[in-house]
């Protein structure tokens, strides 16, 4: 999940300054919430959270367009 967060952090950056607050503090709890996933089904979950993620990049990149 590392890359996941590490992408996560840099999605943070991306946002606009006054959102940049809540978004961090909502990664630090995911994080939490991750590592009370079993191990065996933690990569799946990373896997799709990743995917969400690239989602989400996707519609913040062609909203600031």
């Amino acid at each position: 999940c590392e890359k996941y967060f590490a992408d996560l952090d840099e999605f943070v950056k991306m946002a606009p300054a006054d959102q940049q607050a809540a978004l961090k503090q909502q990664n630090e709890e995911t994080k939490k919430k991750f590592e009370m996933i079993p191990e065996a089904a933690r990569d799946q979950a990373c896997t799709q959270a990743a995917d969400a993620l690239k989602q989400a990049k996707a519609a913040m990149s062609s909203a600031g367009k």
